[in-house]
């Protein structure tokens, strides 16, 4: 009877795990199904399902990794790549370094595909995503070298490479491989749209708008009221987000080229450059941003909320501008560009209310480098009306120079009235007063900065050198020999 029962018992285990296997094997092709339909949530769910039956089949786990990547899931995706190449699964790097990639963590997908493509691994799926790694960590060049063996047969790797070509620096390669995407796949929206962002890149806008208007042509859902250009900024936001400046670049690059009218898009450009320490090539796109319309953009991967120029207020226009102005003066100033700087400062303070100090002091020196010194000295008045005393003491100091002595007294006093604890106020208003001769202001003045200060040896040196100049009958003890 025992026996009998243990082998009933046996019996029905096998039954189990026979339905269980069946069960999943009939979840994986529901999957692919729903893969083949691009219905990636769906597929997702339904390898899912045969994961959760039968956990070690690493099939199932690489599966569930590229439908969670297709997608946009690459955080549960990384889960069940890593998974299935634990389980030893056939083709299981591809979709592991595509994860890793998409999580922001290039430097170790490119180690990765590295090694598995020293190893004699070698998949469509692990050169792609062995591409982005290389792209995202700024290999061009490798990157262009792992997708050549695709692109012969397929123009949407073709048009990839082009735009990997262009970042490695190859012009002519680049265009050449753009135009050759195009032709083989005139129909296909992908294609146009990455060719039209790599022939942005080298500089070949009139190109590059061709390939949009053919890919407006066939699919009017690319326009901007379709919203495709706010799904690739909303890439590009998550990307950015996540430190993958390269690929964000690309996907501002297709928004660009399917809106170069809107400010918006010009900034993303323009922004992803600096990101990558390109302030040269940013500075045109930062500068057609200025004299572009402004709109607001929070582009994230949970979607783009987009306002028209037309909602927005003045101060929202006007900080979005001073923004705009703020990184052109950076990368202005990285390629010492004195002139685009002077005027990307002269936009910044215009558009600041009220205009900060700081700023105005550096457009006060740019104006003066300009050699335009009277609009130097009414951004330096500015400043000290706004409270600045390095600007009252600069104003002191160019009056005093100029040996108009009157103007000089009346800023070196504001000056040391703003800025009563800094030495160097004190300092200056001190000097308009020896140069005037009027030495018991002077001493007066370095009394109540030594109070302030008794250790700083400028004004202590200050006070030998007045002494040095002056008689001691009738002055205070800071100026008797000792």
């Amino acid at each position: 009877m025992k026996s009998g029962l243990k082998k009933s018992a046996g019996a029905l285990l096998i039954t189990a795990l026979a339905l269980g296997c069946g069960g999943a094997r009939g979840k994986v092709r529901d999957g692919d199904d729903y893969m083949s339909r691009a219905r990636y949530d769906a597929a997702a769910r339904a390898y899912g399902e045969a994961v959760s039956r039968k956990p070690a089949w690493g099939d199932a786990q690489r599966k569930l990794a590229e439908a969670l990547l297709a997608a946009g899931e690459p955080d549960r995706a990384l889960v069940a790549a890593q998974e299935a190449c634990r389980l030893e699964a056939e083709a299981c790097e591809g979709p592991h370094v595509q994860a890793l990639v998409e999580v922001g963590r290039a430097p170790e997908a490119h180690t990765i595909a590295q090694d598995a493509l020293a190893r004699g691994v070698d998949d469509r799926v692990l050169r792609l995503a062995a591409a982005d790694a290389a792209l995202s960590t700024g290999d061009a060049h490798a990157a262009s070298l792992l997708l050549a063996p695709l692109a012969a047969d397929d123009p949407a790797v073709a048009a990839t490479r082009a735009y990997a070509l262009g970042r490695a620096g190859d012009v002519r390669g680049a265009r050449d491989l753009a135009t050759q995407a195009q032709a083989q796949a005139p129909g296909q929206l992908d294609v146009l749209l990455r060719a039209a962002a790599a022939l942005l890149l080298i500089g070949d806008e009139p190109a590059a708008q061709v390939a949009v208007e053919t890919a407006l042509g066939l699919d009017g859902g690319l326009t901007v009221e379709g919203g495709a250009r706010d799904l690739f900024f909303a890439r590009a936001g998550t990307l950015a987000a996540r430190g993958d400046h390269e690929r964000a670049l690309l996907y501002a690059l297709q928004a660009f080229a399917l809106d170069p009218s809107q400010g918006a898009p010009c900034r993303a450009v323009g922004e992803a450059f600096l990101r990558l320490g390109e302030p040269a090539l940013a500075i045109p796109y930062l500068e057609r941003a200025l004299r572009s319309p402004p709109y607001a953009l929070d582009a994230t991967s949970a979607g783009v909320a987009l306002a028209s120029e037309a909602s927005l207020s003045d101060e929202e226009r006007a900080a979005a501008r001073a923004e705009i102005a703020r990184q052109l003066v950076g990368a202005a100033a990285a390629i010492k560009d004195e002139p685009r700087r002077l005027a990307a400062l002269e936009t910044l303070v215009a558009a600041q209310r009220p205009p900060q100090v700081e700023d105005l002091l550096s457009l006060s020196d740019a104006l003066l480098t300009a050699r335009r010194a009277e609009e130097s000295v009414s951004a330096l008045k500015r400043a000290a009306e706004l409270g600045s005393a390095e600007a009252a003491a600069r104003l002191c100091r160019a009056y005093l120079k100029a040996g108009r002595l009157d103007e000089a007294t009346v800023w070196g006093e504001r000056a040391f009235s703003l800025g009563p604890d800094d030495p160097a106020m004190a300092l200056t208003l001190i000097e308009v007063y020896r140069v005037r001769g009027d030495l018991r202001r002077a001493q007066a003045t370095l009394d109540r900065a030594l109070a302030r200060n008794p250790e700083n040896p400028q004004l202590i040196e200050a006070a030998k050198g007045l002494r040095a100049t002056v008689t001691p009958q009738g002055l205070p003890s800071v100026f008797a020999p000792r």
